[in-house]
């Protein structure tokens, strides 16, 4: 008989015109969870904050004022602003996504 592993995931949402005190709350509610697993590694696993950065800009141009606002937010530290980059973390569950919607105009 398999033994059954239940999971509890919680998944919060922000909806505010410019990213600040909403998304703060939230940042900082689960800030130690955050680091513990991107640290898990060792920091030195983790690409520089450099790389990040140059990557986004590759990749998703259009997300670069975003990724400022929040790093920002958030106190601008080294290991915080690569971890917002989300390039090259370390293994998390498989087959997770992230999403986002767009309110339509109205």
């Amino acid at each position: 008989m398999s033994k059954q592993t239940h999971w509890r995931v919680r998944f919060d949402s922000v909806d505010e015109a410019h990213l600040s005190k909403k998304w703060l709350r939230i940042y900082r509610e689960h800030a130690a969870a955050y680091q513990r697993w991107y640290l898990s590694e060792g920091l030195k696993k983790r690409p520089t904050y450099r790389t990040c950065r140059k990557k986004l800009s590759e990749y998703m141009p259009e997300l670069l004022s975003t990724y400022d606002r929040l790093c920002e937010l958030a106190g601008g530290s080294d290991w915080v602003s690569r971890f917002l980059s989300l390039y090259c973390p370390p293994r998390y569950i498989t087959g997770c996504s992230q999403g986002t919607k767009k309110r339509l105009e109205r």
